[in-house]
């Protein structure tokens, strides 16, 4: 089983067949050996709550995808966008090396040079590489990028490494914060993306960035940025930001480092809850009004008594 965060919801490990999925106080507990039938609508649910995926059941041979789709709660089995709570999936191919097969409830990749086929599968949304043996032996004046795949925020490339001389698949997860509906980035690649905005428009490797902690994306730029942009990619994350001279930079650096100049926090106990109290001297103006693990579940709301101090009024069931 693998259980992914989601907003306004708690999602709580059972045991490896059952899940529980806490919407505001109204729990549905969902077990996998209970699960007859190829695809659940198991609840209509309010505009709030966004599309995403919530887990993956797999401890049997039949795998189903737990997930938010125009507003309901769905178990599904589906990949391919034959049914109505099947996941979305978007893939661009690169190569006429391979080509796509629509399957019973997923896609299957196909080489046209040997025939070996390799089936789209839960790997989509394990975030990192994952090599694929049954396909071999890149010829020259193929590319390195064959195939990319892409739900929401979850983004795959089909790629050859050199260095590993193998095909594999590597899996990004991304999550913009704070950043305005004319801001967009657009992954070329597990190791390069761009940047769109106005004014802004930059090619990244994010190697090169993690090397050297930084990049201009814009030398002075006179529009306004009021709070700084986080990007999150895989468990890193990078902070796009206006600097006093104007320049427009996008910086990266270890969570803490990164962030914050100074933090320093008590934790009370207060009846059957914990009582946060702190204070956080953040080094980019970020606005801040929840607490979270460091999977991203929800702990508690942030109330700021200035721009520095805060109180959390943590529930013990966390």
């Amino acid at each position: 089983m693998k259980v992914f965060s989601h907003q306004f919801i708690v999602i709580k490990k059972i045991n490896t067949e059952e899940l529980s999925i806490n919407l505001k106080g109204n729990e549905i507990v969902i077990n996998e050996n209970k699960l007859k039938d190829e695809e659940i609508l198991m609840k209509n649910l309010s505009s709030e709550y966004e599309n995403g995926i919530i887990a993956i059941l797999d401890s049997t041979e039949k795998v189903f995808y737990i997930h938010i789709k125009s507003s309901v709660l769905y178990a599904t089995r589906y990949l391919n966008g034959d049914t109505l709570g099947s996941l979305t999936l978007h893939i661009d191919l690169y190569s006429k090396r391979f080509k796509i097969k629509k399957e019973d409830y997923t896609y299957s990749i196909i080489d046209n040079r040997t025939n070996e086929s390799y089936f789209i599968n839960k790997e989509i949304f394990i975030t990192g590489n994952k090599p694929i043996n049954v396909l071999k032996n890149r010829i020259e004046e193929e590319p390195y990028i064959y195939m990319k795949i892409s739900y929401l925020n979850y983004i795959s490339f089909l790629e050859y490494t050199i260095k590993r001389k193998e095909f594999s698949v590597k899996t990004i997860k991304y999550q913009l914060y704070n950043c305005s509906p004319d801001f967009e980035i657009e992954f070329k690649s597990a190791n390069q993306f761009i940047i769109s905005a106005p004014k802004i428009n930059n090619v990244i490797h994010i190697s090169k960035l993690i090397k050297n902690k930084f990049q201009i994306l814009n030398e002075n730029m006179n529009e306004d940025m009021k709070y700084a942009i986080m990007l999150s990619i895989n468990n890193r994350l990078f902070i796009i930001n206006k600097e006093n001279d104007n320049k427009v930079i996008i910086h990266h650096d270890k969570r803490a480092e990164l962030l914050f100049h100074e933090t320093n926090f008590s934790i009370q106990r207060k009846g059957k809850s914990f009582l946060i109290k702190g204070s956080i001297d953040y080094k980019f103006n970020i606005p801040v009004d929840t607490l979270l693990t460091g999977k991203g579940e929800f702990l508690g709301q942030l109330n700021w008594n200035n721009n520095r101090q805060f109180e959390a009024l943590i529930e013990k069931n966390h």
